[in-house]
């Protein structure tokens, strides 16, 4: 038997489950509010320290709910990637040991 393919099956569950992780934390972050173009900061209230400060939004480019499903999903992918693991490495025990 061959543990290539749980191999590369585990490596790729754990980029896409670092992937959908790191997007779940990229959409906590905070960016700061823009000034509507061709008026000016002060002018839009955005120049002071407290303004600034309080002038931050979530970050709206992260699709949290579908980052969500995909950590889950490649969660599910690791577990069963361990388990085809777990399972080949039973069997190579039991044919060998019988020798």
């Amino acid at each position: 038997m061959d543990m290539t393919i749980a191999r590369n099956g585990l490596a790729a569950a754990s980029r896409q489950f670092d992937a959908a992780a790191f997007e779940i934390a990229r959409a906590s972050t905070q960016r700061p509010v823009q000034a509507p173009a061709g008026v000016s900061p002060g002018a839009a209230g955005l120049d002071t320290p407290l303004a600034r400060a309080d002038a931050m939004l979530p970050n709206a480019d992260a699709d949290l709910p579908r980052n969500m499903v995909n950590l889950m999903v490649a969660s599910n992918a690791v577990l069963a990637n361990l388990q085809t693991l777990k399972r080949t490495d039973e069997t190579l025990r039991t044919l060998f040991a019988d020798r």
